[in-house]
Formats: C-alpha cells, structure tokens, sequence
C-alpha cells in the first residue's frame, strides 16, 4: 500500500483565532432574520385584516347611503322611505371583526338639506333638516367594528382597533328637453323657505304671472336660460316639442326678460299660430305642433293669496260637460260636479281623448300630439334665495304643469296651470333622468 504524504497540524499559535470562526455567526444571523421576517409577516397580517374590516364597513356604508338616497324625492314619505330602505333592503356582513363574522350595523343616519361647497369642510348642524320636502342628501355612519391587534401591539399599537365609517349619498334629478319655466314656491307665501308639498297642491290652478324684472314672489313665474344663442332661443324652446337644448339639475339659471315671443310660443300648443316667430309657416313644422285637444278649461271657482293666484282646485266640471259633451253618447264621470276636486283638469282632458271626444286643433292637424299641454317647471324658493334678475338657484323640485287655457294677456303673460304633480320615474322618462350617487 502507497501511504500519501504525512498531514501537517499547525500548532496552536498558528491557529486562526476564535473570532473567525463562522459555524456559530451563520446560527445568529438566521435568528434575527427569522424574527425580523416573523415580525413584519405579522404586521402585514394584522394590517391586511384591519383594512378588510375597514373595507367591508365601508361598502355597508355606501350600500346604506345609495339606497337611502334614491328614496329622497321631495315627498311627504321621503324621510320614511330612506330610512326603511336602509333597515330593510340593504345589508353588509364583515368577516374578521373581534365579534365574528355578521353582519355591519348602522349607528346613525342624518338627513341634510345641503352640502359644504369643500368636500373637506365638515358638515355642520346647519346642514341637517328633518323636513322630507328638503331632504337632498343622506348622511349614514356605521357602528363601530372592533379588530383585535395580534402583532401591532408588539411596535407599540393599541390592544384593539376601532372602526367606523362615514358614506353620504343622494339623489340628483335631470330634466332634459322641457321648457325653459321656472315657478316661485307659492308655499313661500305662508313661510319663507317653505318645503314643496305637491299633495296639498295637486290639481289646484296657479296663475302665473311672468316675471320681468324686479324681487320675485310666490305666484310669479320666470324664464331659464335655454342652452341656445340668439334672441328667439328662449321663446324657440319655450314652443318646441324639443324643449331648450339643456338639461336642468338641483341648480338653474335664471333668465330675466324675455317675455318677446314667449305668449306665441305657449300658444301654438292649442294651435295658435301668431307672429312674431310663429306665423307663416310655423304652423307646418312638427317641432311646433298643437295638441290633439285643445278645448280651454274652466277655472277654479276661488282664488286666494298674493295678486289672487293661488286656486283651490274646486272647478265646475258639470257646467263644462253640458257645454261640450250633451248628445255625445258617452256617459259623464260621476265626479264631474259642479263643485268638485274629485276629477282634475288634466283627468278630464284625458278621459275626453280616451272616449274621442278631443277637439281637433284649428292648425296643423297633421302634426297634433298628445300631451303638449303639459310643461315642466322647475320649483324655486324665491324668498329664501332673493331672487331678483339673473342668478343660479336651487330647484326645491320639478312640476308637471297641464296648461289649461291659452295665453291671453300680452303685456304680462299671464298662464293659467294645474298642477298635476312633480316630475317622477316611471311617469315622466321622457323628460327625467334620477341619478343616485355618492358625494363622500
């Protein structure tokens, strides 16, 4: 056997000292580094969890705040309605709170009537209404979910984190392709800065008089800005099955003036063809087509308030049949009195061409339509905002308005309406777009 060379040993004052060597250091260094990484893979789960509560209370929150908002209509039944929405048709469960899994509670729901111009301002007292008629937002505050901190308290955290979400939602109508109208809240004759309340107007004639210049008051009516150039723009939308070329939200612009052309414009909807503007061959075109019936109808039988406005929706119906209807073969309403709010103007108007008993227009009988008697007009509160000449206003609500009469007095423009109710879904889709979102 062939033995290799002999090994050599180095002595001892040869030999690297202890502080190099590395078997031990490596053992150290994985230790920290394990507890280091330990650490921040606890401090990602603690955070994750605690984001997901925070998440899952906000989506409850918004949940909450959407659906409330899409009840706020400026009916007598908002408030009720937004707050039975809340509570029955909409619910959030969270997984990882300290309680376990269930579902997101709310603590507390305010109504506002408006919001700060910042979304960074805080939204005071003064925001807050109870009122349904100016309910335009919902405030909705989850209760609070607690997440237990595992790891966080290791760097200083808290035992327990608490948390609570804020979402506020509401509901903004647009009116597109109406007229050009604005009313002044006849409710602002009794208080200023009064709600809207259509049930205690519906089927009532107002006669309203158009404002040219000076303070607006409850009664007057007034123009919007149309979306168009030009002199005739205004009395253009005011007659066309168009309407103006904008749509109208929670604000409007005012138009002051303008009453040129604005009594034609009005008229050509019972078939009355006049200059200026309207005569000539206006009676040809079908963006200016009259109703299909255009008989006038009566007036209320009392009229009350500022200038004497303000019907109180009694009219004689029975006076008007037996002028119109005698020998017809069709058998009157039994509500047609002569006395009577229990038929409107507007259901009579409706019953007449269900049973073809309308009047054919004088004009342009090709080109009649349905429901060109009925305009849109956006509801302000002009008091409360000291209306006076042109400015952007809020709009308490929008009006269907069924014109009852044409337009007879020239130097004021002075129209008779009866107003039928406020614009709705479902009702007036044509016209009106609900658009429900969150603002915070």
């Amino acid at each position: 056997m062939v033995k290799g060379p002999p090994q050599r040993h180095l002595p001892p004052s040869k030999r690297p000292p202890l502080a190099h060597e590395q078997s031990g250091g490596v053992a150290i260094y994985v230790a920290l580094i394990a507890s280091v990484t330990f650490g921040l893979v606890g401090l990602a789960v603690d955070a994750t969890r605690a984001m997901i509560v925070r998440s899952e209370s906000q989506a409850a929150a918004d949940a909450a705040a959407l659906a409330a908002g899409s009840q706020l209509d400026g009916t007598p039944t908002a408030i009720t309605r937004a707050t039975n929405a809340i509570n029955n048709l909409v619910s959030n469960g969270q997984k990882l709170a300290s309680t376990g899994a269930g579902a997101v509670g709310i603590a507390s729901i305010r109504f506002l009537r408006d919001l700060p111009d910042q979304d960074s301002d805080a939204i005071t007292a003064g925001f807050v209404t109870t009122d349904p008629l100016r309910a335009r937002f919902v405030e909705v505050t989850t209760a609070p979910l607690t997440h237990i901190n595992t790891f966080l308290r290791a760097v200083g955290a808290t035992d327990n984190l608490t948390i609570t979400t804020t979402a506020v939602g509401g509901g903004r109508q647009m009116v597109c392709h109406s007229q050009p109208l604005m009313i002044c809240n006849p409710a602002e004759d009794a208080l200023v800065g009064a709600g809207f309340d259509v049930s205690a107007w519906r089927g009532r004639q107002v006669r309203l008089v158009s404002q040219s210049s000076g303070a607006y008051v409850p009664g007057n009516f007034g123009y919007l800005t149309s979306g168009s150039n030009g002199a005739n723009a205004l009395a253009e939308a005011l007659a066309s099955t168009a309407g103006a070329n904008i749509c109208y939200g929670t604000s409007v612009e005012t138009e002051p003036g303008q009453n040129n052309g604005a009594r034609n414009a009005i008229n050509v909807r019972f078939g009355i063809y006049q200059n200026p503007q309207f005569g000539g061959n206006a009676r040809n075109n079908p963006l200016y087509a009259p109703d299909v019936n255009t008989r006038t109808m009566p007036r209320d039988r009392i009229f009350t308030g500022p200038g004497s406005r303000f019907g109180n929706g009694f009219w004689d119906c029975l006076s008007y049949w037996n002028a119109n209807f005698t020998g017809s073969g069709v058998t009157r309403p039994s509500a047609c009195t002569a006395n009577t709010n229990s038929i409107s103007r507007y259901q009579m108007y409706q019953f007449e061409i269900a049973n073809n008993l309308s009047l054919a227009p004088p004009l342009n009988g090709s080109n009649k339509m349905a429901g060109r008697r009925i305009v849109y007009v956006a509801v302000v509160n002009c008091r409360e905002e000291g209306l006076n000449g042109r400015d952007t206003v809020p709009a308490m609500t929008y009006l269907k308005v069924f014109v009852t009469e044409p337009v007879t007095s020239p130097s004021n423009v002075e129209l008779y309406g009866e107003i039928v109710d406020i614009v709705q879904l479902g009702a007036d889709d044509a016209v009106l777009h609900e658009i429900v979102q969150l603002y915070r």
